[in-house]
């Protein structure tokens, strides 16, 4: 994500996704869930000048994604969107070029 912020032309964010029992009184606990939706890729960005929307799910070097992360990704690409999966920092530099010359992943 760092790597990615010094690019000049890309607005980019973390994407926390997930759920926590919290307290709610009288020794109960609710399940709150957080984040845009289940399988939302970890860095969500704008591309300028057009605005075109960036998703990158981040993966060590043998993690898959789940269903969920594909379906987020298929939809984002499927709206004109880039989505893509990397696993390292000059991946994501190259995925974001890819974006930038029009590419969907």
């Amino acid at each position: 994500m760092f790597a990615l912020r010094r690019e000049p032309d890309l607005l980019i964010y973390r994407q926390n996704v997930g759920a926590a029992r919290l307290p709610v009184g009288n020794g109960r606990e609710r399940l709150v869930r957080f984040g845009l939706t289940k399988g939302a890729s970890d860095l969500l960005g704008v591309l300028a000048p057009g605005g075109r929307i960036i998703a990158i799910e981040l993966k060590a070097a043998r993690g898959r994604t789940t269903p969920e992360q594909e379906a987020f990704l298929e939809g984002i690409r499927a709206f004109g969107g880039f989505a893509c999966v990397v696993r390292s920092a000059d991946e994501a530099r190259a995925a974001i070029e890819r974006a930038r010359r029009g590419e969907m992943e």
